[in-house]
């Protein structure tokens, strides 16, 4: 149904399939590099890297907020403008 929908940012346009996968892709990443960030440099003295295990987790978080929030706003668009 969602086919031809586009979900729109501030300098391009993407179908709602290819939104779909990117996002996929990015937070499926972010989950997967928490835990190797965790035991990688969980004991560092550099805040970032010892810090980058929860990080992950909140970016992650994030994108799935701002996914969301994109694909609600398209939907609604979507629908207004075929009825």
């Amino acid at each position: 149904m969602y086919d031809n929908m586009n979900i729109n940012f501030v300098v391009f346009s993407l179908k709602y399939k290819t939104y779909i996968a990117i996002q996929a892709a990015v937070i499926s990443s972010l989950l997967a590099l928490s835990p190797v960030a965790y035991f990688l440099g969980h004991d560092n003295a550099e805040w970032m890297i010892g810090n980058a295990w929860w990080l992950c987790l909140v970016i992650a978080a994030l994108e799935v907020g701002e996914a969301t929030v994109a694909v609600t706003l398209a939907k609604k668009k979507f629908n207004a403008g075929s009825v």
